[in-house]
């Protein structure tokens, strides 16, 4: 999920229309996302300060988003169906030295001093930088970047991906419901049949029919207001999470206990390596692993 204010990107003589371009022709590529964020990232005023950032996000959501973006996760699940630590696998120790250099680079907007968990919000709502990795609820209405709470018009594209890397990734989370290791497997098939009766729509029962021509999901609603977001967030971005391949659950929402968050508050990794800080917090999560692969 990347969002992008267009007067930003107007203001640096970049179309807002080329992150959409790039993702169509399937040119979207952490090469040249970088490429932007060094054009965005300004000294407007020429005082020596810079005064818009390529980006700003929460350390959790980028780490989250680039290792998502190779396809990855910080953890993966084996033949046998266990669960396993995937941190040192080369793709994700990648991505998360990616996302160190896009700071050490400048193009990363430093966090504020005394600020509050969320202020990279405020940031982007008030023009500090041009784009943003966050999650689609962002958008609704009365959300940070909806109709009512930004001014700016904003764009919606999918993450950049890996170079050399074929297709685009993204990722979803959610609440979970799981099944306890202590049934057998015709228990647990029956309570999951069950399940699904209590969650499925009822046959022949009369939800309401959307009035809108799209159809994937409640913020297509807010993304088609007219004047906030443009056709091309619902023609060629939202269907890409759709589409059943692009779209990868978080497996470490599944182990109770463990949170990207331990590794996000290393970054931008300036006094050890990622790989350094995978160490640091391996044994606290093999723990976590151990007791939800019971």
């Amino acid at each position: 999920m990347k969002w992008t204010a267009k007067r930003l990107f107007k203001e640096a003589g970049i179309d807002p229309n080329l992150p959409y371009d790039l993702q169509e022709c399937g040119e979207w590529t952490w090469s040249k996302f970088e490429e932007l964020c060094s054009m965005l990232t300004r000294d407007t005023d020429e005082d020596g300060i810079i005064d818009v950032y390529g980006t700003c996000s929460n350390s959790t959501d980028t780490l989250q988003c680039l290792v998502s973006s190779t396809g990855k996760d910080f953890l993966a699940v084996a033949a046998d169906g266990t669960i396993y630590n995937n941190c040192k696998d080369k793709d994700v120790l990648r991505a998360m030295e990616f996302a160190a250099e896009l700071y050490q680079k400048g193009y990363e907007m430093p966090e504020p001093e005394g600020a509050t968990g969320d202020w990279q919000i405020a940031a982007f709502q008030n023009g500090k930088a041009a784009m943003q990795f966050g999650e689609e609820a962002l958008c609704k209405t009365n959300a940070p970047y909806g109709e009512n709470c930004m001014s700016d018009e904003v764009g919606f594209v999918i993450l950049p991906k890996p170079d050399g890397q074929k297709e685009y990734h993204t990722y979803v989370y959610g609440n979970v419901w799981v099944i306890p290791s202590c049934y057998d497997a015709e228990t647990a098939s029956d309570i999951a049949f069950a399940y699904n009766l209590y969650t499925d729509e009822l046959p022949g029962y009369d939800y309401g029919v959307w009035d809108e021509p799209y159809e994937y999901d409640d913020y297509a609603y807010d993304f088609h207001r007219p004047g906030r977001f443009d056709e091309r967030v619902l023609k060629e971005t939202l269907p890409r999470y759709h589409d059943g391949e692009t779209a990868n659950f978080l497996i470490c929402y599944l182990v109770d206990g463990l949170t990207v968050d331990d590794l996000s508050k290393y970054y931008p990794f300036c006094d050890k390596t990622p790989e350094e800080c995978v160490d640091e917090v391996w044994d606290a999560w093999q723990e976590l692993i151990d007791a939800c692969n019971i």
